[in-house]
């Protein structure tokens, strides 16, 4: 029985003790990532500024043409219909309402 504990452990040390090796093309496509994810990011926080400070044109140029805007007032596609839309929805919002 210890031969066969021994043995299983001999053959599973070399599946878990090797790296893969590292190549241009790992290095590349984990480049890649980590930039799409600094890009995503920074259009997130780029979107809250915006509409923080109710720059509804910029807001809305954030959006592709065929871009669709969906929420809980309303929904819109492109960016000239999205500006409108929040327009429409912060001319009926009282000042100091949310907080604006």
């Amino acid at each position: 029985m210890k031969k066969l504990a021994l043995l299983i452990i001999v053959l599973a040390v070399p599946a878990f003790a090797a790296d893969p090796p590292v190549t241009d093309a790992a290095v590349k496509t984990w480049m890649q990532k980590m930039d799409d994810r600094a890009a995503i990011q920074d259009l997130i926080v780029t979107y809250g500024r915006l509409l923080d400070a109710k720059d509804l044109a910029g807001y809305s140029k954030l959006f592709a043409a065929e871009g669709v805007w969906e929420g809980g007032i309303g929904s819109a596609k492109g960016p000239k219909e999205i500006q409108q839309m929040l327009e429409r929805v912060y001319s009926r919002v009282e000042p100091g309402q949310y907080g604006n």
